[in-house]
């Protein structure tokens, strides 16, 4: 299941039209639309939110976002083999700031 999939299955579990999730998440109805149908990837902002609103933790919405599992392999040579260990960053609880850094990381393999 990937990141837009799990959007869509908990927003739905809780009845939450996309308008509704979108406004509760500073974002536009499309925005939550491209989420959930694989077009984009959210913001590791919106990642946190998402975590925060839903209370899922941040790692569930990561695992198997670009089909890899990022808590317990390594990501292939495609996403540059960046080291589980930025998995292990977010899981822990280091704060928002060193969260955000490392979600960023994850989601701009290119970004250092």
């Amino acid at each position: 299941m990937h990141i837009g999939e799990k959007i869509q299955f908990l927003r739905e579990k809780e009845e939450l039209s996309q308008r509704k999730l979108a406004k509760s998440m500073h974002v536009s109805r499309q925005t939550v639309s491209r989420w959930e149908n694989g077009y984009s990837l959210p913001e590791s902002e919106s990642v946190i939110l998402l975590a925060k609103t839903f209370g899922y933790p941040i790692e569930w919405f990561l695992k198997d976002a670009y089909g890899v599992d990022y808590l317990t392999s390594r990501p292939s040579e495609k996403l540059n083999e960046r080291p589980s260990t930025d998995a292990d960053l977010v899981a822990s609880e280091q704060g928002g700031k060193q969260a955000r850094s490392v979600l960023k990381k994850l989601f701009h393999p290119l970004h250092k």
